[in-house]
C-alpha cells in the first residue's frame, strides 16, 4: 500500500553572518502536489488541488478531487521546517499528510453483516491510506471477534484459533487458506507476544493491510450472507413445494 505524498516549492535565500560566513533561511513553503489512494474508490492517483488554506505556519488543508471517480476529498498536510537554518540545508523528505477526510468507504458491506463488525472493519478501511499498521491491527481484532463470537471458538492465542478454525470440516478450502495465512501479516510468527496480544504487531508489509481486509470480505460473505442467500431460497422452494402439494425440504 503505497503511502500519501505531499510536495512542495520551497523559497530560500542566502545571507551573510556578518563574519565572512553564510547561512540559508526558508522563506515559503508553496504546495505542489498530493497523491493518495482516494478513500472513495481507492485509486492511487494525483489529486486535484480545488482549494488549498494555509492555517499556520506551513500546514495546509486541502479541498481536493479524485481525478479517476471526481469525489471530493479533504485532506491535512504540513511541512516540517525544523533545522533549515544554515549554510548546508537539505530540504527533501519532510511533506507529511497528517489526514484524509473522505465522505464514502471504499466498500459498502452487506445489510445482515451485525454492526458489532461492521464499525472496526469501516475503520479499518478508513485508516488503510494513512496507516497501514493500524488498520492490520483492527483487521486482526475482527478476525479475532468473529472466530470468537460467531463460531464460538476461544483460546489464550489468535493462532490457536486459527488452527481451530481452518480445521472445521464445512469451511471451504479458500477461506481456510486465507485465513491461515493471516499468521504471516506484520511477521506476527516470528513475535509469540503479538500471538496473544492483538494489538500489538510488527510492521505490514506493502499490501497486506489491503489483503487483510479482502479476506475479511470473504469472511463475512461465508459466514452471514450465504446463509441469509440460502435461507432465502429455501423459503421460496418451500412454497413452491406447498404449492404443489409435496413434501418440503428438511432442516
Amino acid at each position: 500500500m503505497q503511502k500519501p505524498v505531499f510536495k512542495v516549492d520551497v523559497v530560500t535565500s542566502s545571507h551573510g553572518d556578518g563574519y565572512g560566513g553564510d547561512y540559508t533561511t526558508l522563506d515559503d513553503v508553496i504546495p505542489k502536489s498530493l497523491s493518495a489512494a482516494c478513500p472513495h474508490c481507492g485509486v492511487y492517483s494525483s489529486m486535484k488541488l480545488d482549494a488549498v488554506v494555509e492555517r499556520s505556519s506551513w500546514e495546509f488543508d486541502f479541498v481536493c478531487s479524485c481525478p479517476h471517480c471526481e469525489e471530493t476529498v479533504f485532506a491535512k498536510a504540513k511541512y516540517h521546517d525544523e533545522y533549515f537554518y544554515g549554510a548546508e540545508v537539505d530540504f527533501e523528505e519532510r511533506e507529511e499528510v497528517t489526514s484524509i477526510f473522505p465522505f464514502a468507504q471504499n466498500v459498502t458491506l452487506d445489510e445482515n453483516i451485525p454492526s458489532l463488525y461492521r464499525n472496526d472493519f469501516e475503520e479499518a478501511q478508513l485508516i488503510l491510506p494513512l496507516s497501514p499498521k493500524a488498520s492490520a491491527i483492527l483487521s486482526r481484532r475482527i478476525l479475532q471477534n468473529v472466530l470468537r463470537e460467531e463460531y464460538r471458538i476461544k483460546h489464550n492465542s489468535l493462532a490457536k484459533e486459527i488452527d481451530e478454525f481452518i480445521g472445521l470440516s464445512d469451511i471451504p478450502s479458500y477461506l481456510s487458506e486465507a485465513v491461515d495465512a493471516i499468521r504471516n501479516v506484520g511477521n506476527f510468527a516470528a513475535h509469540p507476544s503479538k500471538d496473544v496480544n492483538t494489538g500489538e504487531i510488527a510492521n505490514v508489509e506493502p499490501g497486506e493491510a489491503g489483503w487483510l481486509i479482502e479476506v475479511l470480505e470473504a469472511l463475512f460473505d461465508f459466514t452471514f450472507v450465504q446463509p441469509k442467500r440460502l435461507e432465502k431460497r429455501k423459503k421460496k422452494l418451500n412454497n413452491k413445494l406447498e404449492t404443489l402439494d409435496k413434501p418440503q425440504m428438511k432442516g
